[in-house]
């Protein structure tokens, strides 16, 4: 049987379009509406009028608990942006989400955060597990004295806790980034991996995958420089500390988050003759201007937004719908380059 997933998919709109259509409500371009109605048509679509009621009778409260928005140069603001468009969608379904922040550089904020979201009532959580120590024990919490279903985006932690995950497979990303550079390198045998922080599950599998890539390459040094994440610590003058102090002999540069702008100006800083090759993470707005101007050479996009809208819509799969967990919900490794950049920019505001 189709589900509206299917009928999404098949006429290239979200599922929240999608939902406008079947309700009639929100303005949707004519050729969108006429895509959406072929796609009901050939898949034989019939809405769950049953579990349409239901919803209507019942307010749910969704908690997304994430980083403050405000942290890694705005970068937690694309996924909220995501949850936003999907609440907005799921409000005729009398869906609501509600906001807990936390400071993503202390443990001590997100088990404060934590202490908050299991006081709160609510139907089910979003969560950002970016602090895997704090964020296992509190999914051992939930499952145990709790039992409301929680879906994890942009990051996994390894857990016994059934949770779903919206987001990439990070070693593999490594991998992508790895042979990238690879490609991209014009001399020299040392490559570096930036990351911050020990307790990033998947900034960790992402550097685990790099340095696989090279591990048969006895002529690639690789060179792990990892940022101090505490808060108030400055990182443009951590990795002035950490960085080689010779760069003749490095051949690529891979940032495993979205700081990779701070290596392009540290490097302009130095006064760096040549271009040494960048792979960042993450497309805000201070490395979409480098890789236009070409001093990245490439981004790798985990489409944030989609990983917001996709987490928010799967808790309304199982606690309105009452649908089975999907488990792992997989993002695309998508890579951006200058000669792209403005397609893939268009692309991802026309399905916004």
């Amino acid at each position: 049987m189709a589900t509206i997933k299917d009928v999404a998919g098949r006429a290239g709109v979200s599922i929240g379009t999608v939902d406008r259509v079947l309700n009639d409500r929100g303005r949707v371009a004519p050729e969108t509406l006429r895509r959406v109605r072929q796609a009901i048509h050939d898949l034989n679509y019939s809405p769950n009028l049953t579990a349409r009621h239901l919803s209507m009778a019942k307010t749910y409260t969704f908690g997304v608990m994430m980083p403050d928005v405000t942290h890694d140069n705005g970068y937690w603001a694309l996924p909220q942006g995501g949850v936003a468009r999907a609440a907005q969608d799921l409000a005729f379904h009398n869906v609501s989400a509600r906001y807990f922040f936390f400071n993503q550089y202390s443990s001590d904020s997100f088990n404060e955060c934590s202490r908050q979201v299991l006081e709160a009532g609510l139907d089910g959580l979003v969560l950002a597990p970016v602090l895997s120590r704090p964020a296992r024990h509190f999914l051992e919490t939930i499952s145990t004295e709790h039992s409301f279903p929680v879906v994890l985006f942009d990051c996994h932690v390894e857990t016994s806790a059934p949770c779903t995950f919206v987001g990439q497979d990070p070693f593999t990303s490594g991998l992508v980034a790895g042979k990238l550079l690879r490609i991209l390198s014009r001399g020299g045998t040392t490559q570096v991996v930036v990351t911050v922080g020990t307790d990033d599950y998947h900034l960790a599998r992402r550097a685990e995958g790099f340095h696989r890539f090279f591990e048969s390459d006895p002529t690639v040094r690789i060179r792990s420089i990892e940022l101090d994440r505490e808060a108030g610590n400055n990182p443009s003058d951590d990795l002035s500390g950490k960085m080689p102090g010779d760069l003749s002999d490095v051949s690529g540069i891979f940032v495993t988050n979205a700081l990779c702008h701070l290596v392009v100006t540290y490097l302009e800083s130095r006064g760096v003759p040549r271009h040494i090759p960048l792979v960042a993470y993450d497309l805000i707005p201070e490395n979409v201007e480098y890789l236009r101007e070409g001093r990245i050479d490439f981004a790798i996009s985990q489409e944030p937004e989609t990983q917001g809208y996709h987490a928010l819509y799967e808790l309304y799969r199982q606690v309105v719908l009452g649908s089975p967990p999907s488990g792992m919900i997989p993002m695309p490794i998508e890579l951006v380059t200058r000669e792209n950049l403005d397609s893939y920019l268009q692309a991802r505001a026309d399905t916004a």
